[in-house]
C-alpha cells in the first residue's frame, strides 16, 4: 500500500465516506484486510471467532466444527470451518494479533465484545490485554434450554469478554450485563455457532445510534443483519467464501425488509467498490 492509500485512510473523511455507505463487506484473511478499514472508524467490534475448543484433550481439539459444535445425534450437519484447531498458545497469540490489529480500528473510547466458551474465557482476557484494550468484564449468554449430562453440571452458557479502548466516558444507558436466550434450532442455522440476532441486538447496545460496528469473523452474517435492524453500519470480514456468500444475501434480505420500513437505500460495497471509494480525491 503506497502512502497516499495510507494518508486517504487514516482521514477521518475517508473513514466518513466509508461507513456512509451503509454496508461493507469484505473475503478474505481479516490480518490482511484490517489494513484496509480506516484508522478510528469503528465505534464497537463484536465478533465471534473460533473458538478452537470443544474438547478437554489436544486430540479433541483436532477434530472438525460440525464434530465438536454440534450434537452426534443432529440430521442436519453444518459446513465445517476454518481456524478452529490452534492448541492454547497459538490461539492465545492469535487472538492478540487480531485484537491488536482491531484495536488502530477503534476510536477512542470504543467498545469491544469477543465471544468465548468456558474452556477459552482465560485466554481471551489475556488476549484484549495483550492487544492493548481495556478489559472491562465478561457478559454471560445464558441458554435456559442445554443438554444435560448426568453426574455434572449443566454447561449452559457462553460468554462474551467486552473491553475498551481506553477510557469509557461516562454517558448512555445503563446495559444488562447479561442475556437470556436460546441459540436457533439446529435446522433454521446456516453456521454452527450461529448467534442469536436479539443476543447481538441486545451488546451492540452500548454501540452509538447510526454508529459502526465491525465483525471480522461475520460468518453467515448475523451481526449485520443486527445492525441493519438497529439502523446502525457495518463493516464484516469472513475467510470462508461460501459462508461470505450467505452473509451477503441474508444482509440483503434484512436491508430489503428495513427499506420497506423505513424507505432508505444502504448499499453493500464489494471490495472493488472499496476501493474505488478510497481512491476518490
Amino acid at each position: 500500500m503506497d502512502d497516499k492509500t495510507r494518508a486517504l485512510l487514516g482521514d477521518r473523511e475517508a473513514a466518513k465516506r466509508l461507513t456512509d455507505a451503509g454496508v461493507v463487506l469484505m473475503q478474505g484473511d481479516c490480518l490482511e484486510l484490517l489494513q484496509d478499514i480506516p484508522d478510528g472508524s469503528v465505534d464497537m467490534v463484536l465478533t465471534d471467532p473460533p473458538y478452537s475448543s470443544g474438547g478437554m484433550y489436544r486430540s479433541d481439539r483436532a477434530n472438525g466444527s460440525s464434530k465438536k459444535y454440534q450434537s452426534t445425534d443432529t440430521k442436519d450437519i453444518k459446513p465445517d470451518f476454518a481456524g478452529d484447531n490452534r492448541d492454547q498458545r497459538s490461539f492465545t497469540l492469535w487472538e492478540t494479533f487480531w485484537v491488536s490489529a482491531a484495536k488502530k480500528k477503534m476510536r477512542p473510547g470504543g467498545i469491544a465484545v469477543i465471544f468465548t466458551d468456558w474452556r477459552q474465557l482465560a485466554a481471551t482476557i489475556d488476549a484484549v490485554q495483550c492487544g492493548g484494550l481495556v478489559y472491562r468484564g465478561v457478559i454471560p449468554w445464558i441458554k435456559t434450554a442445554a443438554r444435560p449430562q448426568k453426574g455434572r453440571f449443566t454447561q449452559n452458557a457462553e460468554y462474551c469478554v467486552w473491553a475498551s479502548n481506553g477510557h469509557i466516558p461516562n454517558e448512555g444507558g445503563n446495559y444488562k450485563g447479561y442475556f437470556v436466550c436460546n441459540p436457533k434450532a439446529t435446522s433454521r442455522r446456516i453456521h454452527a455457532t450461529e448467534k442469536p440476532i436479539e443476543l447481538l441486538e441486545h451488546l451492540m447496545a452500548i454501540a452509538p445510534d447510526g454508529g459502526t460496528v465491525m465483525d471480522m469473523f461475520m460468518g453467515s452474517g448475523s451481526t449485520g443483519v443486527a445492525c441493519v435492524n438497529t439502523g446502525r453500519k457495518f463493516i464484516g470480514i469472513e475467510l470462508d467464501p461460501g459462508y461470505f456468500e450467505a452473509a451477503k444475501q441474508r444482509i440483503e434480505e434484512a436491508q430489503a425488509q428495513a427499506r420497506l420500513a423505513w424507505n432508505t437505500r444502504a448499499p453493500i460495497l464489494s471490495a472493488e467498490e472499496l476501493q474505488r471509494l478510497e481512491a476518490q480525491p
